[in-house]
């Protein structure tokens, strides 16, 4: 598959299947690792008042999950960079971690992606945090996971905090701390 109309400078794909999942392989040739329609986009240089695009991405993780949820899309992709803020996980909604900053590339160690939780809440306790996931596929894959340092003493500090959930609810290729 020819990806920009000309033949002669190696951007050709081959075409596997109109389903893409990340996993290292752009499937559908689109230029991206996923599915650039079944997705909301992050990045450090996004705004979280903006569409979510590829070349308009949102700035925040939370807001890529409810967008994606509000939309009917299933992932959220994204890019490298360190993002200070505690995840909730919406059940249905993917999160894929280690894009380069265009999302034409994903390396999770090359375009690490880090999740630097912020001080426990009753809500979010952890970095990150899975609740009641039962009934569809969720997916947290490609971050690096800090749990925030309690200062309270005999407080945890949780780097992912999971609850309720079933084997819905996959964790892969990520570290947490």
């Amino acid at each position: 598959y020819d990806v920009n109309v000309n033949p002669g400078d190696g951007c050709e794909c081959f075409y596997a299947s109109a389903k893409d999942l990340p996993d290292g392989v752009d499937q559908d040739c689109d230029g991206v690792d996923g599915e650039v329609g079944n997705a909301v986009f992050v990045a450090k240089n996004g705004d979280d008042l903006g569409p979510g695009t590829q070349s308009a991405p949102l700035l925040t993780i939370n807001a890529a999950a409810q967008k994606a949820q509000a939309d009917g899309k299933r992932d959220v992709y994204v890019a490298t960079g360190v993002y200070a803020t505690s995840v909730a996980l919406v059940e249905g909604v993917s999160i894929y971690g280690g894009y380069s900053s265009d999302f034409k590339i994903r390396e999770v160690l090359l375009y690490e992606t880090v999740i630097m939780g912020a001080a426990p809440s009753p809500l979010l306790p952890g970095a990150v945090n899975a609740v009641g996931i039962k009934s569809t596929a969720t997916v947290l894959d490609g971050f690096t996971i800090f749990g925030a340092d309690n200062d309270t003493p005999g407080g945890s500090s949780y780097g992912l905090y999971v609850r309720d959930c079933d084997d819905h609810l996959g964790i892969r290729n990520c570290r947490v701390y």
